[in-house]
């Protein structure tokens, strides 16, 4: 079995005109000595491998000095940080997925769906063809950031394993198992993982595509070029294609 750990950046007209979701794969039997590394660069950083709100990494907070990250003053040693997770993500054991959804497109051709709903259902069809691929079968878990989400992704997945994905050809989800399930980011670090992966990916194609970029976003920039094969995807979907 697979677990599949998931996460978010919302579209947002001043600063990114995407929603994404992106996960890692990670075969439960390598999932332990993946945390390893992971507490390892805990105990560097924080000097103690527990989880806890203090030691959480979640990307967006590192680099713009938030929560636990407020004394970090130093802009080098906040971008080794994500760098060092990002490299973590460079392994064979680690499948990384992703949707990517155009707001200004989506808003043009759907009134009543929610670009947020639209994207997991993606996200869900990518994750079953990779599944389906390694012959296996996975299990998603999200971070709970409202018991309101919670409970919407879980009953679209349940109708979604019933009666196929919801458009005209909708696909069938076969190697997805039970329902959504949902914990809090800061005692997960495979959910850490799976923020900073998709957090990087929305970074580089944003900064990508600015002439205009600040010091720290261009050395940010050029960590992330610097990860191998970190943001290299086994399953994923744009729409539009290309977006």
């Amino acid at each position: 079995m697979h677990l599949i750990y998931f996460d978010e950046v919302k579209d947002n007209a001043g600063t990114q005109n995407h929603f994404w979701v992106g996960g890692v794969a990670v075969d439960v039997n390598d999932i332990g000595a993946i945390e390893n590394v992971v507490a390892d660069i805990s105990v560097r950083f924080f000097e103690t491998p527990c989880l806890s709100s203090e030691t959480e990494f979640h990307a967006a907070d590192i680099i713009h000095r938030k929560k636990n990250y407020k004394s970090w003053s130093d802009p080098a040693q906040r971008i080794a940080l994500i760098g060092e997770l990002l490299r973590t993500l460079d392994h064979d054991a680690i499948k990384k997925i992703y949707v990517k959804i155009d707001r200004e497109y989506f808003n043009s051709r759907f009134a009543t769906k929610k670009i947020d709903e639209m994207a997991f259902m993606l996200f869900c069809e990518k994750s079953n063809e990779l599944m389906r691929q390694l012959n296996d079968i996975g299990m998603l878990i999200g971070d709970r950031e409202s018991s309101s989400i919670a409970s919407r992704y879980a009953e679209s997945l349940s109708n979604w394993r019933a009666h196929r994905t919801d458009y005209q050809l909708g696909r069938e989800i076969t190697n997805l198992i039970d329902t959504v399930h949902f914990t809090e980011s800061h005692l997960s670090r495979m959910l850490q993982l799976a923020d900073i992966h998709i957090w990087c990916r929305q970074f580089r194609a944003i900064n990508r595509r600015n002439v205009d970029i600040s010091a720290i976003n261009e050395s940010m920039l050029k960590e992330i070029d610097n990860c191998g094969n970190a943001l290299f995807a086994k399953k994923y979907k744009e729409y539009p294609l290309g977006c």
